[in-house]
C-alpha cells in the first residue's frame, strides 16, 4: 500500500507539470536557471554575484592591464524559501474511489499546484516577508530601481505615454532587451486597457504591444494581469529569454512535488495526507548598495 501511494505521487508529479507552466506567472516573466536548479530540498540558498566597479570598456592600440572590474567575491545570500500546500482525505472516501475502480483523482494535485504557484508568483511579482514587513526575498516590486508615476489608464494614450517613458528609463541605464518587454498590472487597468479606444475607434492594447516590442522578432513582450500587484501599480521588465538572464533568472531547488502517506502512520485506517512542496527564488545581478536594481522599472501610479 505504501509502494501504492508513492506510484500515486510520482504520477501526480508528471501531471502538475502543465499547470505549473500555464497556471504561474512568475514562471513566464522569469528564465529558469537550470545550472543551480534541481539540486533538491536541502539546497536553502544560493549565492548572487556582481560587480564592485562599472568603469566602461575602451578602444586603445596597445593592451592594457589596468581596465579591470573586480568581481564583488563575497556575494549576496538569496534566500530559498518553501512553497508548500496539504490536504486531508478521508481513508473511506479514499478507498472507496479504489473500490469503484477509479484512479485516485489527480484534480486534487492540479488544484493544490494552482496554490502552490500562486505562492510562488507572490514572491516573483512582490517577494517574501514572514512577518508582512521585512522582505527576505525581494520580488520585483521591492527591488525596482527606476521607478516613476505613470498615467492614469482610464485614459486614452496614457498606456502608451507610460509604457514609453518607462522603457526609455531602462534604455537610459543601459537595460536592453532583443525579444520585447514584459508589463505586469492590476487586473483593473488591464481591463482599462484592453479597452481602450481612442474617439475614431482606435484601440490601445495594439499600440501598447508594439511598443513592448519594438525591438523584438515576433511578439514575445506581453501584458499579465495579476492581484499580487495593487490597483494603480505596474511593473515593466525584460523578458524571460536566456539572453535576458543577465539581468535576473528564478533557482528552483525543488519543483512542486507530491508526498502522499498516512496519517499518524496508521496503514490500517489512517487518513489519507498529500503535502505539495516546491523551493525556488528569484535572484537579481545587478543590486547596489542600497538593495535595488534598476533592470526593473515600476509605476507607483497608473
Amino acid at each position: 500500500m505504501t509502494n501504492e501511494l508513492a506510484e500515486i505521487g510520482r504520477q501526480w508529479d508528471r501531471k502538475i507539470v502543465q499547470v505549473l507552466q500555464t497556471r504561474s506567472i512568475g514562471r513566464q516573466l522569469v528564465p529558469k536557471n537550470m545550472e543551480l536548479s534541481g539540486k533538491g530540498i536541502g539546497n536553502t540558498s544560493v549565492k548572487s554575484y556582481g560587480y564592485k566597479s562599472t568603469a566602461d570598456a575602451t578602444t586603445d592600440m596597445n593592451i592594457r592591464q589596468d581596465l579591470a572590474d573586480s568581481i564583488d567575491v563575497e556575494g549576496k545570500t538569496v534566500l530559498i524559501p518553501i512553497q508548500q500546500d496539504m490536504i486531508e482525505i478521508p481513508r473511506r472516501t479514499f478507498e472507496s474511489m479504489k473500490y469503484d475502480g477509479i484512479n485516485v483523482d489527480s484534480d486534487v494535485a492540479m488544484q493544490m499546484a494552482v496554490k502552490v504557484g500562486k505562492e510562488f508568483d507572490k514572491m516573483i511579482i512582490d517577494g517574501w516577508a514572514p512577518d508582512g514587513t521585512n522582505y527576505l526575498v525581494k520580488g520585483f516590486y521591492q527591488i525596482a530601481g527606476n521607478a516613476g508615476s505613470g498615467s492614469d489608464f482610464g485614459t486614452y494614450g496614457n498606456a502608451v505615454k507610460s509604457v514609453s517613458a518607462a522603457i526609455e528609463a531602462l534604455n537610459t541605464d543601459g537595460v536592453y532587451s532583443d525579444a520585447g518587454y514584459n508589463l505586469v498590472v492590476n487586473p483593473t487597468q488591464y481591463f482599462q486597457l484592453i479597452s481602450s479606444q481612442s474617439s475614431t475607434g482606435l484601440r490601445e492594447f495594439p499600440q501598447v504591444i508594439e511598443i513592448l516590442n519594438q525591438d523584438a522578432t515576433g511578439q514575445p513582450g506581453r501584458v499579465f494581469s495579476t492581484t499580487d500587484l495593487a490597483a494603480a501599480k505596474g511593473l515593466l521588465m525584460p523578458t524571460a529569454t536566456p539572453g535576458n538572464s543577465i539581468y535576473f533568472d528564478y533557482i528552483e531547488a525543488q519543483q512542486p512535488t507530491n508526498l502522499l502517506k498516512y496519517k499518524n502512520g496508521d496503514t490500517q485506517e489512517g487518513d489519507i495526507i498529500i503535502t505539495q512542496r516546491g523551493a525556488a527564488t528569484i535572484r537579481f545581478k545587478h543590486v547596489d548598495s542600497s538593495g535595488v536594481d534598476n533592470s526593473v522599472y515600476k509605476f507607483t501610479a497608473i
